[in-house]
């Protein structure tokens, strides 16, 4: 069992609460299991958990288009146990559960990396190589210092995800929202 932020929808319109989830619940057979230790509120999920656009896909669903993670168990030649993983896109939180949870089941054959409001002009991020891949956030990492990261965003638990959708969507909250899905 792991808590998961959950957005439903039925005849009265739609629904959304961070619940306890059996991992058996999952659409996807467990290629990756990661325990999600961040991710970020954006616009796209607060219109997602507010049913003010029409994000989701499939229902019920977890938001969360992206998020950073470690690897806990894995049947993928491609993940082992410990390694970090940061995803973005890829449907998550429209079609595959997204990251405002606190495990995360991931098929690791397909899992993307894109980087997110950063232009790489003429780079195709998804197909890059991974070897480049870790060089362009091991850059990053240099370039934006975690005191800048901090002074921009703010930091919530879980239920934040629920509690900030509204005013985010409603352009009151301009700063980056960091969940913190396991504390």
């Amino acid at each position: 069992m792991f808590k998961v932020a959950v957005t439903g929808k039925d005849s009265n319109g739609y629904s959304r609460v961070v619940s306890g989830w059996m991992k058996a619940n999952c659409r996807r057979a467990i290629d990756v299991l990661v325990d999600v230790e961040y991710s970020s509120l954006s616009y796209k999920d607060a219109l997602a958990i507010t049913g003010e656009g029409p994000i989701i896909r499939a229902f019920p669903m977890s938001p969360g288009i992206d998020f950073a993670s470690t690897v806990s168990q894995s049947d993928s030649d491609a993940f082992k146990v410990g390694d970090k993983v940061l995803l973005t896109g890829w449907g998550e939180g429209e079609t595959h559960w997204g990251g405002l949870a606190q495990d995360l089941v991931l098929v690791g054959s397909v899992a993307p990396f894109i980087l997110r409001n950063v232009t790489l002009a003429g780079v195709d991020s998804v197909t890059y190589p991974q070897e480049k891949r870790q060089a362009a956030w091991n850059y990053l990492v240099e370039l934006v210092p975690p005191p800048v990261l901090a002074a921009i965003s703010s930091t919530h638990g879980l239920d934040g995800a629920i509690s900030r959708a509204e005013p985010l969507s409603q352009g009151q909250i301009r700063s980056r929202v960091v969940i913190a899905c396991n504390p």
